[in-house]
């Protein structure tokens, strides 16, 4: 019953200016989730490359010691 009261003597303009402060203030909180999940999948790409590659590394490693002959190339480059 209060608010109904409150609501009759605020201005019409009041409560639009009121609103639209609040949906700036969601589409704000919007935005810093959309950057804080951009960076963090980008960190997590990264990572996963990164993984990636030193796994290829370690494979190439793994060959070389199979390998007498590419042993034998790395050794002398």
């Amino acid at each position: 019953m209060k608010w109904i009261l409150v609501m009759k003597k605020i201005k019409l303009d009041t409560w639009v200016a009121v609103t639209q402060i609040l949906s700036s203030f969601a589409v704000l909180i919007s935005i810093i989730f959309l950057i804080t999940e951009y960076k963090r999948s980008g960190v997590v790409n990264e990572k996963t490359i990164e993984n990636i590659v030193l796994g290829r590394i370690m494979e190439l490693d793994g060959l070389v010691i199979e390998n007498p002959d590419l042993a034998i190339i790395t050794i002398k480059a």
